[in-house]
């Protein structure tokens, strides 16, 4: 089944690039039919147990069903898949638990 081959990012001549941003870490593309990906790298110093991050995305989505991915990017000797979860998210923020130095990327329906 090659429709679940194909990344979005390879359809750019069906789905033209209409809009792009680029400030240091944080980025977005969206593309004409309203689909949107974005990301950052962002550092908070060090991890605590207790602590919550509310990282707010560049782009609201049109609604709470879009994905998020956590990749860490500093090097630590004890952190656990925990760190790198959403504990929530609304069309304009998302939550993870504890306050981790990662880079995300997000991707969904703006309209």
């Amino acid at each position: 089944d090659l429709a679940g081959k194909v990344n979005k990012s390879s359809l750019s001549r069906i789905y033209p690039i209409v809009e792009v941003f680029i400030s240091g870490n944080a980025w977005y593309k969206v593309y004409a039919d309203g689909w949107c990906e974005q990301g950052n790298a962002e550092a908070y110093g060090t991890s605590s147990s207790s602590s919550e991050r509310t990282r707010t995305l560049l782009k609201p989505y049109k609604n709470e069903n879009y994905s998020v991915f956590l990749t860490p990017y500093a090097s630590s000797g004890n952190l656990s898949s925990g760190y790198f979860t959403v504990k929530a998210k609304t069309r304009l923020t998302f939550t993870t638990h504890y306050n981790v130095n990662c880079s995300w990327f997000a991707c969904g329906y703006l309209w």
